[in-house]
């Protein structure tokens, strides 16, 4: 199939020059700074292969386009998918975990939203081909930015917007924490809807053809490295760092949630207490804890797993009939250890995941025996 025609303009960009720049940003990676190994040099025949495709890409389709094209705007159109190419590369989660992954948000309802059900509250763009080559990946990011800096732009403007991305955590204390402090401001704001908190499941978002999962620190790490966070103002970039945020954007999340639990049902299970309700931040509240916590007062085994079960128990909610992801919340609440939670004992976090479990099968074998009569 024969390539466009192009008319060369004088002084038009180089695409050797620019393939060259790429590969030579691959080399800077290795130790030796250039391919010591056969699997270093593989990797550099990928990427030559991958430029390789981007550049085949864009010229057929705008030969497709049936436009006449010049060379400089071409190289434009090219310079642009690779440098998209580059940014998802780098980008994107890597490697993907083995085990479940379940991200977590809190979110303020609407009055009108259905009890128990998410609703996206984003414009659902899809990061396709069509965004890509309508975008350049300095105004995702400089978007990307404005998101994670959001509520405090807000706070500021007053206004809210209809953003392109929805935030969410891996840690499930931080977003207990924010989900109690949002629905204390809706109360005092006496406005309507509940907070609720919302359990996403990695799996199932990464699996999604139109939705694209970013933690926010291989973006940060991203700028870094390409000498350009000062895109992002450090404060934001701290904040999401702090919270371990991932960034979904796309159509169709609520497809991969797997609880949506209202604030109401959560401020009294056992693990949450006054000091956590109370504190603005997670750093203050374990300073109010470590002054109104008697820490000479031992929890015994029993009390502890009872304490734990049940508060994972109220949080998969209506989900918590699915043992494994009740296990994956005793995990999430005993991976900071008992006394982030206010609970002093010297007994080892396997010991109570362990006595939570045998609890978990005890309680599975009543139910299998009740099934059976």
């Amino acid at each position: 199939m024969a390539l466009p025609r192009f008319s060369i303009r004088p002084g038009s960009p180089d695409l050797a020059r620019l393939v060259q720049d790429r590969l030579q940003k691959v080399q800077e990676g290795f130790p030796a700074l250039c391919p010591s190994t056969l699997n270093e040099l593989q990797v550099v025949a990928d990427k030559l292969s991958a430029i390789a495709e981007v550049c085949q890409a864009v010229t057929k389709r705008l030969e497709a386009d049936g436009s006449r094209q010049d060379a400089a705007a071409a190289f434009e159109q090219i310079k642009q998918a690779l440098e998209w190419t580059e940014f998802l590369e780098e980008a994107t989660i890597s490697p993907l975990p083995t085990q479940r992954l379940l991200l977590f948000r809190a979110h303020r309802q609407r009055a009108r939203d259905e009890p128990g059900l998410y609703s996206s509250l984003t414009t659902e763009v899809v990061l396709n081909e069509h965004y890509k080559k309508g975008k350049t990946v300095e105004e995702f990011l400089n978007a990307f930015g404005r998101h994670l800096g959001k509520t405090e732009l807000e706070k500021q403007t007053s206004r809210r917007s209809t953003p392109d991305f929805t935030s969410t955590s891996s840690r499930l204390e931080w977003t207990l924490h924010l989900t109690g402090r949002k629905s204390q401001e809706r109360s005092e704001q006496a406005a309507a809807g509940p907070v609720s908190f919302v359990v996403f499941d990695f799996q199932a978002l990464n699996a999604a053809p139109d939705i694209n999962v970013f933690r926010a620190s291989d973006v940060l790490d991203y700028l870094d490295k390409n000498g350009k966070s000062g895109l992002i103002p450090q404060q934001y970039q701290q904040w999401a760092r702090n919270c371990d945020e991932y960034i979904l954007m796309g159509r169709g999340v609520e497809k991969a949630v797997v609880q949506v639990v209202p604030w109401s049902e959560l401020r009294w299970i056992p693990i949450i207490n006054d000091q956590f309700c109370n504190a603005y931040t997670l750093k203050i509240y374990e300073r109010f804890r470590d002054n109104s916590v008697d820490r000479q007062v031992e929890t015994e085994l029993g009390q502890v797993c009872k304490t734990v079960l049940e508060s994972a128990i109220s949080i998969a909610g209506r989900e918590a009939d699915d043992v494994e992801l009740v296990q994956l919340m005793v995990e999430l609440i005993t991976a900071r250890g008992m006394w982030f939670w206010g609970i002093r004992t010297t007994i080892s976090d396997a010991d109570i995941r362990n006595g939570c479990d045998a609890i978990l099968q005890d309680r599975l074998a009543v139910k299998m025996g009740q099934l059976c009569l």
